[in-house]
């Protein structure tokens, strides 16, 4: 029996004519192992909230795996299948911030992670736009995180609980996470009081619904990688990266530096 492979895309106004013609010949392509199943999230403009429909959707109907592929990422069948075909529960294929000049690669690595002789690169954040995720992963993250659960009104009117995997908000010291963590490991009373009273001057970081994912699965127990032989295409008023500079260079991939 095939592995089922559910690909989603959030495209509200649809999708572009590269998005359909790698859609059309995955379709046409009737791997041996895999049976790609596509769905178009198009009624949701809210990305965190419409990656979460995804995740949902993919657990709720047995899925192997789930591939998140924005509708701006330039990709083909090939990468596709190369995302799958890793063991790995949660693989990005990486892609590069839509600016000229040097390349501003959208992953954050481990420190003291290398490019792997396989390809592999271990992360601490990695850009959702070409993500492949087991299911296993999401109902982990799920079981493991019950306080994320939501009431959410689908289209029709129904009434759906979910979990937020996909998180847009502010992290640091001083929100509420971050006041519990420092009065965890404080000492007396009085620090405790200074923590709920008094801001850091350290400001907090405002994530995407990607960096809020790989924290939350990070937490969870879960490896974040990213296949660097999969590179994808990031179009905006062409298709970016335009050089090919090496992604293992330390100029190209920053180091996890955020203090969260």
């Amino acid at each position: 029996m095939k592995k089922r492979v559910l690909v989603t895309c959030s495209a509200k106004g649809g999708v572009p004519y590269y998005w359909f013609s790698a859609y059309d010949q995955t379709l046409r392509m009737q791997h041996a192992e895999y049976e790609f199943e596509f769905m178009m999230e198009s009624g949701n403009a809210a990305i965190g909230i419409s990656r979460n429909i995804a995740a949902q959707n993919a657990m709720e109907h047995g899925y192997w795996k789930l591939v998140q592929i924005d509708k701006d990422q330039f990709w083909n069948p090939a990468q596709l299948i190369g995302l799958v075909s890793r063991p790995e529960a949660i693989v990005a294929a990486p892609y590069v911030k839509k600016k000229s000049g040097p390349v501003k690669w959208l992953i954050v690595k481990t420190p003291g992670a290398e490019v792997q002789e396989d390809g592999l690169l271990q992360c601490d954040f990695v850009g959702t736009g070409m993500l492949s995720t087991e299911i296993a992963a999401l109902q982990h993250m799920v079981d493991f995180y019950p306080e994320r659960r939501f009431l959410y009104e689908d289209e029709d009117g129904s009434t759906k609980t979910m979990t937020e995997l996909f998180p847009i908000g502010l992290v640091g010291p001083n929100t509420p996470e971050g006041r519990l963590a420092r009065i965890a490991s404080a000492g007396t009373f009085r620090e405790v009081q200074d923590i709920l009273h008094c801001n850091l001057e350290t400001p907090g970081r405002m994530l995407g619904e990607d960096y809020g994912f790989c924290l939350l699965a990070r937490k969870a127990g879960l490896k974040i990688w990213c296949d660097t032989r999969q590179v994808v295409g990031h179009v905006g008023d062409v298709v970016y990266p335009i050089t090919t500079e090496a992604l293992n260079t330390p100029a190209s991939i920053p180091t996890h530096n955020l203090d969260l």
